[in-house]
């Protein structure tokens, strides 16, 4: 802790602290921190190629779309070392730190780019027009092997057997059948898609 109060160490802060993280700083970075457990896994399932990552940011770190996949995503893998090694400190305790300010940007900087990876960046206007346009009450639940291409087709949204049963899980949509393989209703999963693009 700071002996007088200070000034916060972010660069775009300039809020009086008596640590070196200002209270609003400080809950930014506990906010991009709490994303970090459920983060790792995916990352890892799409290091090992178990999964497909929706979003490839680049050495530079602008990002694309994803092309061949290589045996191993070396960036996805990377992420998630960067994301474990983030949680040896919890946010209270990068507040005290001198160069908190350095953890504050880079753990941003690390779950701004996993969430892409994991979940895709928002659609364009475009996009979400072609959605609104399909009178989806008309259409019923489809297991996933009809729904992903119905999806990309439709939609334009790729989405991947894993994500579709995360997001079951996570409960953002419900199965609609009991038996057999698990069907989806094509309305819940976009609005699913649209809910995560906009957090």
């Amino acid at each position: 802790m700071n002996p007088e109060p200070g000034i916060c160490t972010v660069n775009t802060c300039d809020v009086p602290t008596q640590e070196y993280l200002c209270h609003h700083c400080t809950q930014e970075l506990q906010e991009a921190w709490d994303q970090i457990p459920p983060l790792i896994p995916v990352l890892e399932d799409i290091s090992r190629g178990h999964d497909v990552a929706f979003y490839q940011p680049t050495a530079e770190g602008r990002g694309s779309t994803t092309g061949s996949r290589p045996p191993m995503n070396l960036n996805a893998y990377q992420l998630a070392l960067n994301l474990r090694q983030a949680l040896i400190y919890t946010p209270a305790e990068y507040a005290t730190h001198s160069d908190g300010w350095r953890a504050h940007t880079q753990i941003l900087e690390w779950v701004h780019h996993a969430d892409l990876m994991v979940n895709g960046e928002p659609e364009d206007a475009e996009s979400k027009a072609n959605i609104a346009r399909y009178k989806l009450r008309d259409i019923q639940p489809m297991p996933v092997k009809q729904l992903i291409p119905w999806l990309k087709d439709k939609a334009g949204i790729e989405l991947t057997r894993k994500q579709i049963q995360r997001w079951h899980e996570r409960g953002f949509i419900r199965r609609h059948n009991t038996t057999g393989h698990p069907t989806y209703h094509p309305k819940e999963i976009l609005q699913a898609h649209a809910q995560r693009q906009n957090i």
